[in-house]
């Protein structure tokens, strides 16, 4: 699944590590428990850069979900995140939201 990706990022989620992200990197992004080792929420960088999007989520995120995790566990997430081409973004994410079913993302939880 990741292994035809150009280039994979996996660090732990604070500030500095996701203003260390290229302001010019598109992809995928997923947010995972350290402690349990499951997938909390997979987004997209399309329109925004994932460091704009990791940034919106930092400061508060719209997804009411993903807010609580962070506020709750946020010293135990960390952030794989990865080069997509842009004509694919949409797909990838989709893939990974049904194969990881994570419990913050909106569409796996309708």
């Amino acid at each position: 699944m990741l292994r035809h990706t150009s280039y994979r990022k996996h660090v732990k989620w604070s500030y500095a590590n996701i203003g260390n992200i290229s302001p010019f990197f598109f992809g995928i992004y997923s947010i995972w428990s350290r402690t349990t080792g499951k997938c909390v929420y997979v987004g997209k960088g399309d329109s925004l850069t994932i460091r704009e999007r990791l940034m919106g989520h930092w400061r508060s995120s719209h997804n009411l979900r993903l807010k609580l995790w962070i506020q709750a566990f946020g010293s135990d997430l960390d952030i794989c995140y990865f080069a997509v081409s842009k004509d694919k973004i949409d797909i990838q994410e989709r893939r990974l939201i049904r194969l990881l079913r994570p419990e913050a993302n909106i569409q796996h939880n309708r």
